[in-house]
Order: structure tokens, then C-alpha cells, then sequence
């Protein structure tokens, strides 16, 4: 509705009411502003076991978490988490309901993370998460204040889901057969254990029961689903969850003649698996070739300093939306390895609506149903030249780069969708907890 009606309608409210009924119209404005969920009595209890919530990077795993938290009674278990990702308690409050958790710290070396608990509950006694120092052989858990200060048992849990491999593995040997495998479910991304390509890393799953639900996010790894853990339910949803329920595109305007080209790379990981490098490179050759071109040039996070890119450090996940929303024209993704990582990275960077230039050497884009065709450009090392040239085309022809940048959003949203990802995953979690079969699936492109 317009504001100038908006406006006029809190005025009467407010000549017509005391204080407190003032405060409770302006309680409920903001309140959309805040996405945290609230409590569901009628929902499982469910148990997600995770390497770094809360975390303020990576899109899909935020995703991932939310969606979690929306639909089911969830806890988060933190089993083993790496020490060089910060701990995002107030970045993640409002979108993820933390509000609504007490922290349990099982490892003294996060006791310092003990001032969060009661934060937003000032009206109740600081709950004291470090008397549970030692009671799990894990990190940290954020449990639901409704289920109050009890000991951990996670045998009242109706599911519990890992995010990676390698927290199924972590769990079920730190706390052996209190959880049943027909109980638990694993999302397979590449990475967090699963490096298909190392037998002797994979050796250690070889004997996982077969009733485990697996939900395999490449085609080739459902290709090692099938030959290793042929009896178990496998559901793939190719992809990662990028995109939050209800969430909607917002399209690119078109460049105006004065507007420059505006091209990203972002990576947290190894600079030559991941293609920085090269990314440099490219920048270079594009400047001597075209030095008329009004093109910019940034590399996110862990890129080699040079003077043809503009180096930023790594963005929260809020703040990278933004940047690529209203900024990015064009992403690159240079992976290197064959099957370590996910195709496409990036991909939180085509629900913006931004064309990708990606190297693409083992079928994924067809293997995983992905099917992108406008807005995306291979990249082959033999022939460079050919690169820049497309993305010189982009960068003088603002009709081309408007309608591939609307082409390639679209499919983003059909294949990347929360019915086509998140939602599937928590239908079969569901759908087991009331007693059904879940047999193994296929990724419907």
C-alpha cells in the first residue's frame, strides 16, 4: 500500500490511543523485519549436526540451517569446529531465532562463549552453559530454552541430519549407537570428508548402515552412492539450498552508457584449486587488450594482490547479497579440481542475477540437470583469448548482459528453488518420522 496512506492511518492511531497501544502498532511493523522463527509444538524434535554454526558465510549453509529451524523443533550440535571461522552469534540472532537457544558448551575452550547465553532473555536468570564441560565429546550445542537445563540424551531426538559426511562419521563414533541409523540422514556435499577421488579418506564410511538417508547435491556423487552404499535411500537434489523459502528475484537494470562492467571472484580456499591465480591473470590480459574498456575488476577473499584487481576481504554472507544485488555484473569461477568441490561455485551469485564464466571440464552442468545455457560462458585454459572476447562482448553490449543476466537468474530460481532443494530434504525427513518408506529418488531438471 502507498505510505502517505500508511501515514495517516498510524496518525489517527495515535491521537486515539494511549501509549501502550502506540507501542503495540509500532511492535507490529518491525516485527516482519525479523525472520526469526518461533516455537513449533507440534513439530519433531530433531537434531542438526553441524562444523560451524553459527557462522555468518555461506549462503546455502544459512539456508540450510533456517530451514531447519522453521520447520522442525531443531537443536545444533557442533562436533569438531575449525578454528579459523569466527563464531557469529549477534550477526545470525534475529534471521536464525537464537533468542530462543541456550548455549550447552561441552569443550572448556569455547567457555568464553557463555556470555550469550540470555542474551535477549534479560527478564530471566543467565543460564550457565559451561556446567555441561565434558558431558558430549563435542564442541557445543545450541538447544531449544523450552527443553530448560536437563542433561543431553540423544535418544529423544525423532531425526537427526548432517551437514557433510564427516559429521556423521564424528557423531556416530563419539556417541555409538544411541542414535539409529534409520534415524539419521546426511546432505553429501563435496568436501567435509567427501573426496571421492581418495580411496584411503574414504575407506572409514565403507561400513555405513544402510539404512542412512543420503542426499547426494552432484551427479557424481550419486555415481559413488550407488556404487559404495548401493542399499541406502538416496534423494538427490543436485545444487545447494542458495534461495530461502518465499524468496523472490530481484532482476538487474540495464546499464546505461556511462555504466562500467563490474566482474568478481571470490574464493575462501586454495588459490590454485580454486583458480585465483589464473582470475589475476585474466585481469591482466583484459586491461593491455582493452584498456578503453570501463571494466572493474574485484577478487574476494583469498586472491593474489595485483594492480588490475580490486582485493576485499571476506564478506558476511548479508553484505556479499548486497554487494553482488546491486554491484556484481559477471562471476568467475575457475575450479581446477575434478570432483572436490560442487559445480558451480558461486551459484549464490546467479540468484542475483549475474552471468557466470566457468570452467567446466566433467559435464556437470548437464550430469546435475542444471541445463544453464544464456548467462553462462565456458572457460577453457587452451584458449583464453576466446574468454575475453565474451566478456568484452558483455561489457559493450548492455542488451546482451540484461537478458543473459534474466536468462541464467531464472533458471536459478527453477533449479535452486526451496521446493526443488530444502523442502524435499525436510518432506523425507518428515515422511520417515511418521513411519514411511522413503525410497531413493531422481533429480526431476
Amino acid at each position: 500500500f502507498e505510505f502517505g496512506i500508511f501515514l495517516r492511518f498510524f496518525r489517527v492511531c495515535v491521537k486515539r490511543m494511549n501509549a501502550a497501544g502506540v507501542l503495540v502498532i509500532v511492535a507490529l511493523i518491525l516485527a516482519p523485519l525479523s525472520v526469526a522463527p518461533s516455537s513449533n509444538t507440534t513439530a519433531p524434535r530433531v537434531l542438526l549436526v553441524d562444523a560451524l554454526f553459527p557462522n555468518k558465510l555461506a549462503a546455502w549453509r544459512l539456508n540450510e540451517v533456517q530451514a531447519f529451524v522453521e520447520r522442525f523443533d531443531t537443536d545444533i550440535l557442533v562436533g569438531h569446529r575449525p578454528s579459523d571461522f569466527t563464531f557469529d552469534w549477534e550477526a545470525l540472532r534475529l534471521s536464525h531465532g537464537l533468542d530462543r537457544y541456550n548455549l550447552l558448551i561441552f569443550n572448556p575452550r569455547f567457555n568464553h562463549l557463555n556470555v550469550h547465553n540470555g542474551v535477549g532473555m534479560d527478564e530471566k536468570p543467565r543460564f550457565e552453559g559451561r556446567k555441561f564441560n565434558g558431558a558430549v565429546r563435542a564442541e557445543y550445542m545450541l538447544r531449544l530454552r523450552k527443553y530448560g537445563d536437563g542433561p543431553v540424551r540423544f535418544k529423544d531426538y525423532a531425526a537427526v541430519h548432517h551437514i557433510f559426511l564427516d559429521c556423521w562419521y564424528d557423531f556416530n563414533v563419539t556417541s555409538s549407537g544411541v542414535v539409529p541409523a534409520w534415524k539419521q540422514s546426511i546432505h553429501l556435499y563435496p568436501g567435509g570428508g567427501m573426496r571421492t577421488g581418495d580411496a584411503w579418506r574414504m575407506s572409514r564410511f565403507k561400513s555405513m548402515p544402510e539404512e542412512v538417508l543420503l542426499f547426494p547435491t552432484q551427479a557424481f556423487l550419486s555415481d559413488y552412492c550407488r556404487e559404495h552404499w548401493p542399499k541406502n535411500p538416496t534423494i538427490p537434489v543436485y545444487g545447494a539450498p542458495y534461495l530461502r523459502q518465499g524468496q523472490m528475484p530481484v532482476s538487474k537494470r540495464m546499464h546505461g552508457p556511462t555504466d562500467g562492467l563490474v566482474v568478481c571472484f571470490s574464493s575462501i580456499g586454495n588459490m590454485r584449486e580454486k583458480g585465483a591465480r589464473l582470475y589475476v591473470q585474466l585481469a591482466e590480459k583484459y586491461q593491455r587488450l582493452y584498456p578503453n574498456d570501463n571494466v572493474t575488476f574485484y577478487g574476494v577473499g583469498n586472491v593474489p594482490a595485483s594492480p588490475a584487481v580490486v582485493t576485499m576481504k571476506l564478506l558476511a554472507q548479508a553484505a556479499l547479497d548486497e554487494f553482488y544485488r546491486n554491484k556484481v555484473d559477471v562471476y568467475f569461477n575457475l575450479e581446477r579440481t575434478r570432483f572436490d568441490n560442487g559445480w558451480p561455485l558461486g551459484g549464490e551469485a546467479l540468484v542475483h542475477g549475474i552471468v557466470i564464466f566457468s570452467t567446466e571440464r566433467f559435464q556437470q552442468n548437464l550430469r546435475n540437470g542444471f541445463y544453464f545455457d544464456e548467462g553462462l560462458t565456458i572457460v577453457d585454459e587452451r584458449f583464453l583469448a576466446s574468454t575475453l572476447e565474451a566478456l568484452h562482448e558483455y561489457a559493450v553490449n548492455p542488451e546482451k548482459l540484461y537478458r543473459h543476466s534474466r536468462a541464467i537468474q531464472q533458471r536459478a530460481f527453477q533449479v535452486w528453488g526451496y521446493d526443488r532443494q530444502m523442502k524435499v530434504i525436510l518432506d523425507a525427513i518428515m515422511s520417515r518420522n511418521q513411519g514411511s518408506n522413503v525410497s531413493s529418488g531422481k533429480f526431476e531438471p
